[in-house]
């Protein structure tokens, strides 16, 4: 329980009361602190951080919390023998914050006195067959704590813990709760080898930093076995992720081995992925791919693109492909142009409409592509190209409600044979996806583009522009009026 005192509001008299139930409320004993901090499930202690005289934070309440933690941890080394059996008993049987169990756990099992004795518990525990009870935070934290002490005696109940099917199932948190070496890495292998081995129980890998005790070449070693296990491509996913982008350790820096396995496997994952894990995995695969694309050579770029659209084409409904895609685009432009028109006069219809059904929400804005090369491709077949790359860029920019041509649509009307049709596929990118305003108040804003090029010198322009124009107000007028129904439906149904 905590109780905050307003100093302002309340008067002295009942400050004291506050003060008497607070008192009341703490836990005074030994056994009452065992409860608020092993056994409840409160995690974020509000009201125990400590504070500087001037209100900013010195040090948060779970810091605190887990520095009583510790204290009750070393306090419990002092109790008499059947106190403790009683605690450990239920610290292996009894749910609580696991966070702070684990802490209590490592403190208690690493120290000389109580090691012995928790490795027995242990050892008995882990011996039964109703594992749905154990409380595996504290059991995670002992073995910590243990092979601090004693690494050999962990290795040894580790060993026998792999042999007994009976922990199959829970082997992998307890091998992942101390840290990777070659034995570590020797068991995993031979957990996985048994038949409906599950890589995700292996993805706490990923987490804690423990991957940094191996090289590149044994993770990859590691990561091999799990890609052929069940949840295999998104546990090793996962794990690269967090060792290529979010490494602690000083002055570390991928090797172009994991690198290249890196760029294999997220092709792989594009291509045999199932729909129902598409969307966790979103987040890891792109910023992964962001990091072991950049600067990959023309091959790797052409598998990854490939790979893109196979997924596409498997599952139309995936969202973050575009992101993929747009990773091609800042890399190698030409890689999706050349796709899209292999040669001049020829323009692939299903790379041209996989391209803007993946973009049709988040069309290409000007700064994503490199006008000069995009001009250049287009100056080879202007009748077909530029129509064809204007499907999927926004040709205008807008400041504060204000809008104006980009360079590159302007520089492509100048060049283009067939100023009308690209105009009209440049304009069909103007109506909004959405809007609070009503799409009819946003064109209207957005008209002032088509105006603009009425008094252009080329008459080629200024011609289109003006009978462009004449159907874009046409749709101006059609969405107003949808508008002004839908409105009325409304308010009849109000009514």
């Amino acid at each position: 329980m905590v109780l905050k005192f307003d100093d302002e509001k309340n008067s002295l008299k009942e400050k004291e009361k506050l003060r008497e139930l607070a008192a009341a409320a703490s836990p005074d004993t030994f056994e009452r602190k065992i409860e608020l901090l092993l056994f409840s499930n409160e995690h974020a202690f509000y009201g125990m951080e400590e504070r500087e005289s001037h209100g900013e934070t010195k040090r948060q309440g779970y810091e605190i919390a887990l520095e009583k933690t510790r204290f009750l941890a070393d306090e419990l080394l002092t109790k008499p023998e059947d106190i403790v059996d009683e605690i450990i008993s239920r610290c292996l049987a009894e749910k609580g914050n696991d966070f702070r169990m684990v802490f209590f756990a490592e403190r208690i099992s690493s120290k000389g006195e109580c090691g012995d004795y928790i490795l027995r518990k242990l050892k008995e525990t882990l011996s039964e067959s109703d594992f749905g009870r154990l409380n595996m935070a504290f059991i995670r934290g002992a073995i910590t704590g243990l092979s601090r002490q004693d690494s050999a005696v962990v290795e040894a109940l580790l060993d026998g813990l792999i042999e007994n099917p009976l922990t199959l199932n829970i082997f992998p948190a307890l091998q992942l709760s101390v840290p990777l070496g070659e034995s570590a890495l020797r068991r995993i292998k031979l957990h996985l080898s048994r038949d409906g081995a599950d890589a995700s129980l292996y993805y706490d890998i990923a987490n804690g930093q423990r991957h940094s005790m191996l090289s590149d070449d044994e993770l990859i070693d590691l990561l091999s076995t799990l890609e052929s296990c069940k949840n295999g491509l998104n546990c090793v996913l996962d794990i690269l992720d967090m060792r290529i982008n979010y490494n602690s350790t000083k002055d570390y820096k991928p090797s172009e081995y994991i690198i290249s396995y890196s760029q294999n496997l997220i092709c792989s994952l594009l291509r045999h992925c199932t729909n129902s894990n598409r969307h966790e995995q979103s987040y890891h695969l792109e910023m992964l791919a962001k990091r072991v694309f950049k600067g990959a050579p023309e091959g790797k770029l052409c598998k990854f693109t490939e790979a893109i659209f196979h997924s596409f084409r498997q599952n139309p409904y995936s969202f973050q492909l575009h992101k993929l895609l747009r990773i091609v685009i800042s890399e190698n432009l030409a890689i999706v142009l050349n796709l899209l028109s292999p040669a001049e006069g020829k323009t692939d219809d299903d790379i041209a409409q996989d391209l803007y059904f993946m973009l049709y929400s988040d069309p290409l804005e000007e700064g994503e592509l490199n006008s000069e090369e995009v001009l250049a491709w287009g100056d080879m077949d202007p009748d077909t190209r530029f129509s064809s790359i204007a499907e999927f860029m926004v040709p205008y920019s807008q400041t504060e409600g204000v809008y104006t041509w980009t360079k590159l649509a302007k520089s492509m009307l100048l060049r283009s044979n067939d100023v009308e049709a690209l105009l009209a596929v440049m304009v069909s990118k103007f109506r909004p996806r959405a809007t609070s305003d009503g799409w009819s108040a946003k064109m209207e804003e957005q008209r002032v583009l088509l105006t603009e090029l009425q008094s252009s010198e080329r008459t080629d322009i200024s011609t289109a522009a003006r009978r462009v124009l004449v159907q874009f107000d046409r749709s101006i007028q059609q969405e107003k009026e949808s508008e002004r129904r839908e409105f009325s439906d409304r308010e009849e149904r109000y009514e």
